[in-house]
């Protein structure tokens, strides 16, 4: 996403180069011109993405090399701004729009109360009345509310209230309520034994329905430990949350080798003998220019027998040998272009193991290493998470 943003920002154009694709790429290369998501088609063609402000630099290059391209697209902050230009009224629009966003999300559209468990004693109706005579309801301006002065308020004027959290996200009010409940009979199997810990943190929160806690707020817990144990009745209920870490690692080399399938396939007949290894060339596809950036690579090998009328089987064969040729290419990139590249790569990789219902609270990011071209960066993510789980 950084990636993007920062080309967005510099601006690229999209070319087709139509004659004389493998000089002009080399000499963008050794020119330090960055040109990348190179792709060949089979006809010759190539299709590249370079920054805006080299462009004038490649003209030179490919009147030099004797080469052909047009541009096929343009994006980025330049372009945005000569559009915008011509239409006057567009940025005023985005402008208004803008203002008129920023002055709405100061008030409340939508109040929500939401539980895990259904609400028996109490009634959502019944929650929102009373968050309403403290300030939260739809049409109240809300800048800088105190919610957890809220919440001891509105848990006082509900004693049947186990818990209560409230958020904000953008014009709506989360109200997430725990309700004081006895369990059934039917349902205290399911809360049977000890609650552990499925993880390594730090306890944020705890609020315990039933069960004698076995570590407080601001405790250092580690995976498997007993948080809650059961009373005599052998039942333990209990919401935990902790603070949990997560780490993340991504690399990016300044100079990468990257090799692209061409999608051609060239196939090649021989007529053999199943009795020796010696073939005699029938029929070739024709071959492409051979380079330093061209390679052929086997893929398919089949053999068809050749039979006499409709059973004899004669003594030779037709064998079909597929290749695909791929083309070898260099991309480079500045080193701040790596560092953000591997920045990225490494927030994807820590994204992939954070729970769903997880609040993250801070990031951490630390060049690790930037030796021989190569930039490697750690990404930490502090989150909240429930981490209790049944024996």
């Amino acid at each position: 996403m950084l990636a993007q943003i920062w080309g967005w920002l510099l601006g690229y154009v999209k070319i087709r180069i139509t004659k004389g694709a493998e000089p002009l790429l080399n000499l963008a290369l050794q020119s330090g011109i960055d040109v990348y998501d190179v792709i060949w088609y089979p006809n010759g063609t190539v299709e590249a993405k370079l920054y805006y402000k080299q462009l004038g630099e490649l003209r030179h290059l490919a009147h030099k090399s004797k080469s052909s391209f047009r541009i096929v697209y343009g994006k980025g902050f330049h372009f945005s701004l000569k559009y915008m230009k011509k239409r006057i009224m567009l940025p005023v629009g985005i402008f208004i729009f803008v203002a008129g966003l920023y002055i709405l999300s100061g008030f409340v559209f939508f109040v929500g109360v939401e539980s895990k468990e259904e609400l028996v004693v109490l009634k959502e109706q019944e929650i929102k009345l009373v968050a309403q005579d403290y300030g939260i309801y739809a049409g109240a301006r809300i800048k800088e509310a105190d919610f957890t002065a809220m919440e001891k308020a509105i848990k006082k004027a509900l004693p049947n209230l186990a818990w209560i959290n409230i958020t904000r996200q953008g014009t709506m009010i989360h109200i997430n309520v725990a309700e004081k409940t006895v369990l059934a009979p039917e349902d205290k199997t399911k809360s049977q034994g000890s609650i552990l810990a499925a993880k390594d943190g730090l306890i944020e929160e705890i609020l315990i329905m039933h069960g004698e806690p076995k570590v407080k707020e601001g405790d250092t817990v580690s995976k498997g430990q007993v948080l809650v144990e059961p009373l005599e009745d052998g039942i333990a209920d209990a919401i935990i949350k902790a603070r949990v870490w997560y780490y993340g690692f991504g690399e990016c080399l300044t100079k990468e080798e990257i090799t692209q399938n061409s999608g051609k396939i060239i196939n090649e007949y021989y007529l053999s003998s199943p009795d020796n290894d010696k073939k005699i060339l029938l029929w070739a596809d024709k071959k492409a220019q051979t380079g330093d950036n061209y390679k052929i690579n086997l893929v398919d090998t089949s053999v068809q027998g050749l039979y006499l009328w409709r059973n004899i089987p004669l003594p030779v064969e037709i064998t079909k040998l597929s290749y695909q040729p791929t083309y070898t290419f260099y991309r480079e990139i500045s080193e701040e272009e790596a560092k953000l590249e591997a920045l990225e790569r490494a927030a994807a990789a820590v994204k992939k193991s954070i729970p769903i219902n997880a609040e993250i609270t801070k990031e951490t990011q630390k060049l690790l290493t930037s030796d021989g071209g190569i930039y490697q960066v750690q990404v930490i993510w502090e989150c909240i998470e429930e981490i209790g789980i049944r024996k």
